[in-house]
């Protein structure tokens, strides 16, 4: 069974070895992203830093081993010509290990971060993820673009 509950520090190995993963997956779309001990040490106290500024991150253990974890920030989205100045919350990191996918723990994650937003009065969560080339925008195709990231955002 799962559980879905805060990052303490003695969780860090944990996380770690779940960077390590993600950085792995995502260097199949980018070539140049790092994979190293000191990037996945780098990346981790990025992660921390934004725990530090209100954000989060929550772990999904089950029998006392780490299997992935989430990470959030709270940013405000502002394009002074679009919108107003809102918090919103940002999903810097998602990963769950290879052998415990499929099991509905990236979706727990997700509902854990949709209550932490709902608990802050925000209204949105945000992420970025790796466009598959098929989808791909045509008007873009035609003008020469090719996907790198899709952000996706949800109203809570």
């Amino acid at each position: 069974m799962e559980v879905i509950r805060e990052y303490y520090r003695p969780d860090e190995l944990g996380v770690k070895k779940c960077i390590l993963e993600l950085k792995k997956y995502e260097s199949q779309f980018d070539l140049d992203y790092l994979t190293d001990d000191i990037s996945v040490s780098k990346l981790f106290e990025d992660i921390q830093k934004g725990k530090e500024n209100g954000g989060e991150i929550f772990v999904a253990e089950t029998e006392g081993k780490i299997v992935g974890f989430i990470s959030l920030n709270i940013v405000n989205k502002n394009d002074e010509l679009i919108t107003k100045r809102v918090d919103t919350v940002y999903i810097s990191d998602m990963v769950v290990l290879p052998e415990y996918r499929n099991r509905g723990i990236g979706k727990k994650l997700l509902d854990k971060a949709e209550e932490f937003t709902k608990e802050r009065k925000i209204k949105y969560i945000k992420l970025i993820v790796f466009a598959d080339n098929e989808v791909v925008k045509k008007l873009y195709e035609e003008k020469g673009f090719s996907s790198y990231e899709v952000t996706m955002l949800k109203k809570v």
